[in-house]
């Protein structure tokens, strides 16, 4: 896994999902054993899903999820498959504490990725579309693409790298994203809000759907690190 990023995250529609507090830390334990899965023939789309885990998303030239089994022997069950190009990944823990399975998936270009895990931390950089449901945990994107961010308990980081649609919803918790300076059609909902540097037009072609209704929601519009600073 790659050192974690510090500055990005997002959301969900409020008491969508409830998380035991049984639940230990995520990435409980110490590594039991690796693995790797591939799928056999061209990607249309890729679908994690798991117990609990941190989840990091990387764009690469062919598709493959790298698995870090944190969990007593027996206590981790992984699954794959893939129909009609859709390739899935599932991960279990036969008990809710004491497990934990990390997975870095690398992701073609233009394939769109589906995360699903009930608790935990998802980071992604540079995926054309993805969606993200997180029970309870922390996001941290770096987008290239239309996103959707759905988080029961947590905090939520975004930096938008296109005017493509944004949406991100925590049930409780905090927003922050980064925006390019650019038109957006904005929505905001939060105990408190701020909105610094964007130009809001509900004509506009991107979309910012941001929900936090007990936390604070941020926007703010940051020249993207793709823009050239027209620095030799």
């Amino acid at each position: 896994m790659t050192q974690r990023r510090t500055n990005k995250r997002f959301a969900i529609h409020a008491g969508i999902l409830v998380v035991g507090a049984s639940l230990q830390a995520v990435g409980c334990g110490e590594v039991r054993y690796r693995d790797a899965v591939s799928p056999e023939e061209e990607v249309r789309r890729v679908v994690f899903r798991g117990d609990v885990g941190v989840i990091e998303i990387v764009p690469s030239a062919t598709a493959k999820v790298d698995l870090a089994v944190r969990a007593p022997e027996g206590a981790a069950l992984v699954q794959h498959n893939q129909v009609d190009g859709v390739f899935e990944i599932t991960t279990k823990c036969r008990t809710p504490i004491l497990c934990a399975v990390d997975a870095e998936i690398f992701v073609p270009e233009g394939v769109p990725v589906d995360i699903e895990i009930d608790r935990g931390e998802v980071w992604a950089t540079g995926i054309r579309e993805l969606n993200v449901l997180v029970g309870e945990g922390d996001v941290d994107l770096d987008t290239a693409g239309p996103t959707t961010v759905q988080i029961g308990h947590g905090s939520a980081r975004v930096t938008a790298n296109t005017s493509d649609n944004l949406r991100v919803a925590v049930a409780n918790g905090n927003i922050d994203v980064q925006t390019l300076p650019e038109r957006w059609n904005l929505s905001l909902t939060g105990a408190s809000e701020k909105v610094e540097g964007l130009i809001i037009d509900k004509q506009a072609r991107g979309s910012l759907e941001l929900v936090a209704p007990s936390g604070f929601v941020r926007v703010r519009s940051v020249v993207s690190k793709h823009q050239d600073s027209g620095t030799p």
